[in-house]
């Protein structure tokens, strides 16, 4: 069994934005959940650059499906444990995943893109919107990230947008739907610099 690479060999310089959205107001409430995934994370790059990160990503998805609405949503940088037991509590899985979207609303990816699309007044909050709650589980990224023979940095970014694409109603439960959401996530995936996941 190979050694996994270390943390030094791993870290990351983050993030890379791409100067082009400095309009964007969207903000990222990001969580360190425990003890544990606080060193984890943290031995990558402190919680301000996982914060801009995420805030870049969302910009690029928001603006690629025509999301106007002033939004925010929470990131919990966390450990297999913890989504091993959001797993089995709201999916009825055992074991744990690489990352659980838990979006505020059930809308559709159609509705998302709509020029008419209008948010009752009672969800927001200081005028932005809350889209819902997104957890990484640290242990698993970082083995996939190593067997995928990526970084760790590249490898959480799919996941930042993979999943804020979940917050706003896409998904890929049918074939259709997955190509339309691998092309999205691979055209924002290019404007950071991180190259096609699924080649």
């Amino acid at each position: 069994m190979s050694p996994e690479p270390s943390l030094e060999e791993q870290k990351p310089q983050v993030p890379r934005d791409s100067g082009s959205l400095g309009g964007c107001t969207h903000k990222v409430v990001l969580l360190l959940d425990g003890r544990e995934a606080r060193e984890k994370w943290g031995s990558f790059a402190p919680p301000a650059k996982w914060k801009k990160l995420a805030r870049t990503c969302a910009c690029h998805v928001f603006a690629e499906v025509g999301w106007r609405q002033k939004s925010c949503f929470v990131i919990s940088l966390s450990s297999d444990e913890k989504i091993t037991e959001l797993n089995r509590e709201y999916r009825g899985k055992d074991g744990p995943t690489n990352v659980l979207s838990f979006p505020s609303y059930n809308f559709s990816a159609p509705m998302v893109v709509a020029e008419d699309f209008a948010e009752p007044a009672a969800a927001l909050r200081n005028d932005y919107m809350g889209l819902g709650d997104i957890y990484l589980a640290f242990e698993t990224i970082f083995m996939e990230a190593s067997e995928y023979g990526i970084s760790f940095l590249d490898h959480v970014s799919h996941l930042f947008v993979h999943s804020l694409l979940h917050l706003l109603g896409f998904d890929h439960v049918r074939p259709e739907d997955e190509e339309v959401m691998e092309a999205l996530e691979v055209n924002m995936l290019g404007k950071i610099g991180v190259a096609n996941p699924y080649d």
